[in-house]
């Protein structure tokens, strides 16, 4: 009897032990359920009008990485107003260039911004001065295209022919610094189209007088900034950064030639052929 109630001791342990595994199997279960549903309603969710989807997330990576750099960008203007050759030699010694090319961008854009408002401005002068008789439709894709070339593209080649100009004389510098360079000259070339801007709402023979005195500076500071950040001897600096001005001269000049003769034409007659 005795080694019977053993046997049937040992069989209720088993059963109790099943028990507690078929227990914990069901636990499991449920939980894997459970994740299941939520995975079912999130990929639902993701296929739904505002779910958050990977390009959503994508999306948002990069507004939070323009604000972010629009942040940077605008914590950098005063520094650079105050210490123009030191801030950029210590921006350059990063070995970036994204203060440089988010400074350049905002010229383009603020520049862009003026082009299109005059071209608004004038379709409405037009229009107003011929009684509502006259629509003038502005070639606004050409010359937003032309304003890009001489803003962002200018800016760019200036950069690189400076560096190369550099070489040349035996400097040792970078891309990356010449962007910053011209990042902080675009400062003071942005200013100054804001000045004129404000000005010739008042007077234009005032905002042409005011833009040649103040012009001058947009010039020095590039150079402080250069020879800053150019290691090269002090005796060459003034011959390479003139050298490397005269080539980005003559080269914005057959630019602006070859546009006049190519697209200024032509898109003078489509304003001449919507009017008319």
């Amino acid at each position: 009897q005795s080694s019977q109630q053993y046997q049937q001791t040992q069989q209720s342990s088993q059963q109790y032990q099943q028990a507690q595994q078929s227990g914990q199997q069901y636990q499991q279960s449920s939980q894997q359920y459970q994740q299941a549903q939520q995975y079912n309603q999130q990929y639902q969710q993701d296929g739904q009008p505002g779910g958050y989807t990977k390009e959503a997330e994508w999306i948002n990576r990069q507004k939070n990485a323009i604000v972010s750099g629009t942040k940077s960008m605008f914590s950098e203007i005063g520094p650079i107003l105050k210490a123009p050759v030191s801030r950029v030699r210590q921006i350059s010694s990063s070995g970036s260039a994204n203060v440089g090319i988010q400074l350049i961008a905002a010229k383009t854009v603020v520049f862009l911004i003026v082009v299109i408002i005059a071209l608004l401005m004038l379709s409405n002068q037009v229009h107003s001065m011929s009684y509502g008789l006259i629509e003038a439709n502005m070639p606004y894709f050409q010359l937003i295209l032309v304003t890009l070339i001489l803003t962002l593209g200018i800016d760019f080649l200036e950069a690189l022919i400076l560096k190369v100009i550099t070489g040349a004389f035996n400097g040792i510098t970078n891309t990356n610094t010449m962007i910053n360079v011209i990042g902080a000259r675009a400062i003071y070339d942005t200013f100054l189209l804001l000045i004129f801007v404000i000005l010739g709402m008042l007077s234009w023979q005032i905002a042409f007088v005011v833009l040649a005195l103040l012009l001058p500076i947009s010039v020095y500071i590039q150079f402080a900034s250069y020879q800053g950040c150019v290691r090269m001897a002090e005796d060459k600096k003034p011959y390479a950064y003139f050298v490397a001005k005269l080539c980005m001269s003559i080269i914005s000049f057959l630019i602006v030639y070859i546009i006049v003769n190519t697209s200024l034409e032509s898109m003078m007659n489509s304003m001449l052929n919507s009017i008319f």
